[in-house]
């Protein structure tokens, strides 16, 4: 199953806050950590204006603090090294949104299970995680009866789509509540960095790109607004009705070849990993398209999100899948120029475009995909 839901609610929450960045301000965290076990060590990390920052200091009974300058809300994190209590109890972490002025960290034993007054983007987003508390037991409730299963249920194509479904439905419902709190909150970073995460994981989600133009200008030009305008700037240029990119492709047999040469006819491109289950449950459907368009003005193409070292798999899963349309790699993983071209950022992935090579449809998937093929050989 895919648990992308599990990841997207790690995202941030949002109250009323609003401030003007122009200068950097003095922070200071000021952390007592109760019956702590000695000798103890704290990191501090995060991210300003394209750097990262490491900073460390010794805790003293039970004491710690870090300053320095920061112009706006942004998130951080805080790791204790316990030494010998690491192995027993894993690592001791705590993310959080820091921002200009003092804060102060309460816990015991660990800065896990803290507590962080002082900063107001760290209370937004305790609201807001409140208020997905009812999606989360949801999903919580859908991954315990995936694990509760029987092995031949958790194998059933259909009990495993339709947990698939309620899944997709609560990121739906996460994704519209987020992006509607955003776009009434336009002065608030917090939103900034939830549109950064959605669009790290769906990069074509259009009402994330509106929500992201209504954000105050004093935001957008932060370091981070500069990031999230770059990445979608990286979508519009392979959106629909865009043109692709001109790039080579490398076959198995290492033989090259350019996407221009397919110009005259439809292409459909399909990016997959064949460590991706997903990916591998398409293939059926997409030799099926194969298997009905071979003959007409449509070509195919695999695009395997693969490395050198897993060569011999990935043509192996080609042959097991009976495959019988060109497959490519550049074997670059997700250095891919390829992927990067698309702006790929998780598979499976579908393209589809024109003899004219403009992009007619995307991320379309099976009865989706073999039907906008149908309709557009009807009309020849």
């Amino acid at each position: 199953m895919k648990y992308r839901f599990v990841f997207i609610l790690i995202i941030t929450g949002i109250f009323p806050f609003s401030a003007t960045y122009s200068q950097e301000k003095n922070f200071i965290i000021r952390g007592k950590i109760e019956n702590l076990h000695l000798p103890a060590k704290a990191y501090l990390s995060y991210s300003y204006e394209n750097e990262y920052f490491l900073d460390s200091c010794e805790i003293k009974n039970g004491k710690f603090a870090f300053h320095g300058k920061i112009d706006y809300p942004l998130p951080a994190k805080i790791m204790l090294d316990h030494e010998d209590r690491q192995k027993q109890h894993g690592k001791d972490v705590m993310n959080f949104y820091m921002e200009p002025g003092e804060m102060v960290i309460r816990g015991k034993e660990f800065i896990k299970t803290a507590s962080v007054s002082g900063s107001k983007t760290q209370e937004l987003d305790m609201a807001f995680q409140k208020q997905l508390e009812y999606i989360k037991r949801k999903a919580d409730n859908i991954q315990e009866a995936f694990i509760k299963a029987s092995p031949e249920l958790q194998n059933n194509e259909i009990f495993r789509d339709s947990l698939d479904k309620e899944f997709y439905d609560l990121v739906k419902q996460y994704n519209d509540t987020a992006i509607d709190f955003i776009e009434t909150h336009p002065e608030e970073m917090l939103g900034l960095y939830m549109l950064r995460s959605e669009l790290t994981i769906h990069p074509d989600n259009e009402r994330a790109w509106l929500a992201y133009e209504r954000l105050d200008k004093s935001i957008k030009n932060t370091a981070p607004g500069k990031e999230v305008s770059e990445m979608i700037e990286k979508s519009r240029r392979v959106s629909v009705g865009a043109s692709v990119p001109e790039l080579c492709l490398t076959d198995l047999q290492g033989d090259i070849s350019a996407l221009s040469d397919l110009e005259g006819k439809y292409v459909l491109l399909f990016f997959w990993s064949p460590e991706c289950n997903h990916c591998e449950k398409e293939i059926p459907y997409l030799n099926y398209i194969h298997s009905l368009y071979k003959d007409k003005n449509l070509a195919m193409i695999g695009i395997a999100i693969e490395s050198e070292r897993r060569r011999a798999d990935w043509e192996q899963l080609i042959k097991a899948n009976q495959m019988e349309w060109p497959q490519v790699s550049d074997l670059k993983l997700w250095e891919s120029e390829l992927a990067k071209a698309f702006n790929i950022k998780n598979v499976p992935y579908v393209y589809l475009t024109d003899p004219q090579g403009k992009i007619i449809a995307k991320e379309i998937y099976r009865e989706q995909l073999l039907s906008k093929i149908e309709s557009l050989f009807a009309l020849e």
